[in-house]
């Protein structure tokens, strides 16, 4: 139910309505009372989950004061507004993150899910696949209910969190604005979604969101690469020992999947075929294929700012191939 890290910090393990299964949250006590960092999607096990760690923890909805969600996903910030309401306690995210959460959330659900979909249809998904993706999205509202008043962090200064000093780093890539918290004194990370144990982060290419996120994450990588790191509290899977190793690792990764991908599409292929080729898609959820078409996207769009590739729009889809 839940982990003590150290005598002030518990990962409590979230469920979570996807193949990851749980998201790691954390609750941190500080002199005012206790501070949450991510609180999982609105979802009923997650609620009961919460309930019973707060009953064995002895801690009383009075004494959570502070939210901090790392990143817009819907499972780091769909409870937020459950546990505010609950709690009274203020919700805090970077100033660019707060951006991502109004255009994800807060604007009319159909819009969005019809944006994403003319995004794919260029790109060359099939419309029986997008179907499928559209209502996927229409879906995800019911795990953001309701949404809290937010809060900017200055992401300037150190958070004072009891005993502790944190850092709040930039850590874009998974999502644009995502922060990770960083205690110098205790070489302790909260890495979020930005480095895993045993499965690469999702880096995706949105409609509305940077131009070269995979290019933001591999430089933000060789920065957090250079942090003096004891122990790393990812958002999913285990704790992380020899931080700085995983994170070449996962560099590493992504220079054997950039190359696989100029490979593929030298003779011109749309992002889907490049998607279907480095994934497979038969065996994809709607949830799945959302993420690979995109993590695919960026990529592509990767190699054509490195000038590996480049793009053609062939009548109403865009062909990557090539530079020759």
């Amino acid at each position: 139910m839940f982990e003590p890290i150290t005598a002030d910090l518990y990962r409590i393990p979230i469920p979570v309505p996807l193949p990851l299964k749980y998201v790691n949250c954390y609750l941190l006590r500080a002199d005012h009372g206790w501070v949450v960092i991510d609180t999982g999607m609105r979802y009923g096990p997650a609620e009961q989950t919460w309930l019973a760690s707060f009953e064995r923890l002895g801690i009383e909805w009075s004494q959570i004061k502070q939210i901090i969600v790392t990143h817009y996903h819907p499972d780091h910030y769909g409870m937020a507004g459950w546990m505010a309401e609950r709690s009274g306690a203020s919700v805090w995210m970077s100033p660019t993150e707060i951006q991502s959460v109004q255009r994800a959330w807060f604007q009319p659900l159909p819009d969005a899910a019809d944006r994403l979909a003319d995004f794919f249809e260029l790109h060359g998904m099939p419309n029986d696949l997008n179907r499928q993706i559209w209502q996927h999205t229409m879906d995800a509202s019911q795990y953001v209910d309701p949404k809290p008043v937010l809060q900017p962090l200055d992401m300037t200064q150190p958070l004072q969190l009891g005993q502790r000093s944190w850092q709040l780093l930039h850590a874009p890539g998974h999502a644009d604005g995502q922060l990770c918290l960083y205690d110098a004194a205790d070489q302790l990370l909260i890495v979020a979604d930005h480095v895993l144990a045993d499965i690469t982060p999702n880096i995706s290419l949105w409609p509305e969101a940077k131009r070269d996120p995979l290019a933001d994450y591999l430089a933000s990588l060789e920065q957090f690469a250079a942090l003096d790191v004891r122990l790393a509290l990812a958002g999913h899977r285990k704790p992380i020992v020899a931080f700085r190793e995983r994170c070449h690792e996962i560099v590493q990764h992504h220079d054997q999947r950039l190359d696989l991908m100029q490979d593929y599409a030298r003779t011109g292929k749309t992002a889907f075929e490049v998607c279907e080729f480095a994934f497979g898609v038969s065996t994809l959820s709607a949830h799945q294929l959302r993420f690979a078409i995109t993590e695919t996207l960026a990529h592509l769009v990767y190699l054509e700012g490195q000038g590996r590739l480049r793009r053609e729009q062939r009548a109403r889809q865009i062909i990557f191939l090539d530079q020759h």
